[in-house]
């Protein structure tokens, strides 16, 4: 019977199990798709799917699971400590995505510039728009990737300074 306390919990399991089972890796990629509608859900229930997740092999996965994360807790967005804890190209998409959907706060982005290890892509989008948010940032630290050798982060690093008034650094 359904109404039975036994049937309830065997329906939970099997529900949990085959949620679990969507997450897994398939070759053309439908668990992807299967992650982001479940995090379109914003259900608490998913949080420990979504932290299990952070673990996984796969960049996309992770990037998933913090966005997930984030969308549940919209309030608190994105967590700058877990994002520290993933592959570095599910770190950019997921900043990246959370910039764009409004689940990174300037103080989160404070927080990530201030981790010494993020790769400087990120630590530029995060200058930039704590910049374009009326956030004063790190000069010297843009001065220095300035110099860079990578010409497109040399640039984009030149052009937030002259942005800032240093119109010197062109």
């Amino acid at each position: 019977c359904l109404s039975c306390p036994l049937a309830t919990a065997d329906l939970g399991d099997s529900a949990r199990r085959h949620i679990v089972r969507c997450a897994e890796s398939q070759r053309d990629g439908s668990h992807l798709i299967r992650l982001s509608s479940l995090r379109v859900l914003r259900d608490p229930a998913m949080r420990p799917l979504f932290y299990g997740l952070l673990q996984h092999e796969e960049w996309q996965v992770q990037a998933h699971a913090l966005l997930g994360l984030a969308e549940i807790d919209a309030d608190d967005g994105l967590d700058p400590l877990l994002v520290t804890q993933v592959d570095p190209i599910a770190r950019e998409q997921a900043i990246s995505t959370a910039i764009d959907l409004d689940l990174l706060d300037h103080e989160s982005m404070q927080e990530l510039l201030d981790w010494n290890r993020l790769e400087t892509t990120n630590r530029l989008l995060l200058m930039a728009e704590l910049q374009n948010a009326g956030i004063p940032i790190d000069k010297e630290r843009l001065r220095e990737l300035s110099d860079d050798n990578d010409l497109i982060i040399a640039g984009v690093a030149s052009l937030l300074l002259a942005n800032d008034g240093d119109e010197a650094v062109l």
